[in-house]
């Protein structure tokens, strides 16, 4: 059991890297006004964050499984209380992964912060701006055409 759920803990920390590289693409892609680079890493993370999904709803059921426990208790239960089942010799992996992921998540919470504020910013000034050109009273130019 433990060596099942080394398995999916470690590939749900390879998608949390992922992400996080994906994040920090995203950033530069937005400050540059990429559009491009930007829809191309938005569907990569789309697909990430789905196999994130699968990876999670496959250790919820080994966890229910192996515990006898429903699935509102498995999707409740935190790897450090999880952590407690094992034996001390086994523990030392997992505590490495759950530190990992505890930073990864953090970082990943901050960076998709960052780019939630520089995509709000985005937005105002494509808004300013089309408002400035289609607003009637102001003139663009001062050329008589």
């Amino acid at each position: 059991m433990l060596s099942t759920l080394l398995t999916f803990l470690k590939y749900e920390e390879q998608l949390l890297r992922e992400l996080i590289s994906l994040s920090e693409q995203q950033q530069n892609a937005l400050i540059k006004f990429n559009t491009p680079q930007l829809e191309k890493v938005t569907s990569y993370q789309a697909e990430i964050q789905k196999n994130l999904r699968n990876a999670e709803d496959k250790r919820i059921m080994l966890l229910m499984t192996s515990f006898g426990i429903t699935r509102m208790e498995a999707t409740n239960l935190y790897l450090s209380s999880i952590i407690k089942k094992f034996p001390r010799e086994e523990v030392t992996e997992l505590e490495k992964i759950r530190m990992s992921m505890k930073d990864m998540v953090n970082k990943l919470h901050s960076q998709n912060t960052i780019n939630r504020v520089l995509a709000n910013r985005a937005r105002k000034n494509v808004r300013e701006i089309l408002g400035f050109f289609t607003n009637g009273s102001n003139q663009v130019c001062n050329v008589t055409v």
